[in-house]
């Protein structure tokens, strides 16, 4: 079932889909209030409740975790669940199981989630309190914890570190120790050792560091192989997605007031010198630009926009006053008119037009 939404008879629960067939009978005192891989969560299993223990039930309403427990909830990393069982609440342990009941992480924990595409074990967590309401069924308890008393699991229920972790980004571990950061992979290897002052990974092969030098500090960019693919010569450096880098020769930084983690972190301020790079660190133009989406980049001269793609070849020519992109194709704009060209710089829709709707956006 793509869809199922939770309905109340005679104070009792169960599931329909789109049409209104009842999938799952009432049977239920409480339920999570939709599921389905079209559900907002992308989740094939439901929380269930019966006689004040949870369960979980999946789209045939076949339970697949026994109804037994203080806390039953999907981790949403393959079919694993985190589990709560416990004398009264302040005996408890939480463990994982797979959808055949099998333990998988054992009961060890007094708490445990999902951060990204790890499996987060806390040894120690607060008193659980009840959580009101019907907003988050399935966690009966809300919980006080630290990162830093926390064991990792990768999604193949490997432990792969303990320790203070910054922050999962894009299959990698920030990890700190005595104020510095490294980089922990997904297998449990150090990819970089305890000495950046800065690590933002930008997509699963690029990797964003700062370090300091003396009494200044310069950023760079690392593969997945901890290889230097941009040279550590930048004040400063950018990117959404990994396959064009901002870059600047030199700016100020300012504590970030507005950071609400725990660790101090900056803004950088009158930035001067820009420079761009590709995926692979080949210099693609001095001065201002912006990237389009991951193939091309707009590129400024002169006060003119042009195009070039990411192996350096000039695309669109500097004759445009403005140029945007929509999904895979650009937008120009020359003396208040617009127009679309493809990928290619080719013309599409001659940039003779006031203004133009994109309702949708294809080459036929």
């Amino acid at each position: 079932m793509a869809y199922l939404e939770s309905f109340e008879e005679n104070n009792k629960y169960g599931y329909k889909d789109g049409n209104g067939k009842i999938i799952v009978s009432p049977i239920y005192d409480s339920v999570s209030h939709s599921f389905g891989l079209d559900s907002e969560k992308r989740c094939p299993y439901a929380c269930v409740k019966l006689k004040d223990k949870w369960g979980i039930i999946d789209e045939n309403g076949i339970v697949v975790v026994p109804i037994e427990y203080q806390e039953a909830y999907p981790l949403l990393i393959k079919d694993l669940f985190a589990v709560r069982k416990g004398v009264n609440h302040l005996i408890w342990s939480f463990g994982v199981v797979n959808s055949h009941g099998d333990t998988i992480i054992p009961f060890e924990y007094e708490l445990i989630g999902a951060c990204g595409e790890f499996i987060v074990c806390y040894k120690h967590a607060s008193v659980p309190h009840p959580s009101n309401g019907h907003w988050d069924p399935g966690h009966s308890f809300v919980y006080k914890y630290n990162f830093k008393d926390a064991v990792w699991y990768n999604s193949s229920v490997e432990k792969i570190y303990e320790g203070e972790v910054v922050s999962a980004e894009n299959s990698f571990l920030i990890v700190e120790k005595n104020g510095l950061l490294g980089l922990i992979n997904r297998y449990g290897v150090q990819l970089l050792p305890f000495e950046y002052d800065e690590i933002h990974c930008v997509n699963p092969n690029r990797i964003i560091v700062r370090k300091s030098e003396s009494e200044t500090w310069k950023f760079g960019v690392l593969d997945d192989k901890a290889n230097i693919v941009i040279p550590f010569e930048y004040k400063y450096i950018d990117s959404e997605s990994g396959y064009f880098f901002d870059c600047y020769t030199d700016c100020d930084k300012e504590i970030d007031l507005d950071n609400q983690s725990d660790r101090l972190s900056f803004k950088y301020i009158n930035k001067t010198g820009q420079v761009w790079f590709n995926q692979n660190g080949i210099l693609l133009h001095n001065g201002k630009g912006k990237a389009l989406n991951n193939e091309v980049l707009a590129i400024e001269s002169n006060g003119l926009w042009g195009v070039c793609n990411q192996n350096k070849q000039r695309v669109v020519n500097f004759a445009f006053d403005e140029i945007c992109s929509v999904q895979d194709k650009i937008v120009v704009k020359k003396d208040g008119k617009v127009g679309v060209l493809n990928k290619n710089g080719e013309i599409l829709i001659s940039p003779s037009y006031q203004c133009i709707e994109c309702v949708a956006i294809n080459d036929k």
